[in-house]
């Protein structure tokens, strides 16, 4: 099993900054903006489901969603 699959979507590596957000998840810009950003109701962050692989491949299945972007490698260890 890839080790990937463990990691909990909620820890501050997959957290993802305001200009992260805005100038590569695209956040907000249509068909462009990253399919694989989430942010639950009980917090006030954003999050990358890139590596984890049953939520990338929720966020895969949806077809309805607008946003279609896979703008970068994903969250954790990504720099800019």
């Amino acid at each position: 099993m890839d080790e990937t699959s463990n990691l909990d979507p909620y820890t501050p590596e997959n957290q993802i900054s305001h200009d992260h957000l805005v100038k590569v998840c695209k956040y907000r810009q249509g068909v462009d903006c990253c399919r694989y950003i989430f942010f639950p109701r009980d917090k006030r962050e954003f999050y990358c489901s890139k590596k984890i692989p049953e939520m990338k491949s929720k966020f895969d299945s949806l077809s309805s969603m607008v946003a279609k972007g896979d703008n970068c490698a994903g969250l954790p260890n990504e720099k800019g």
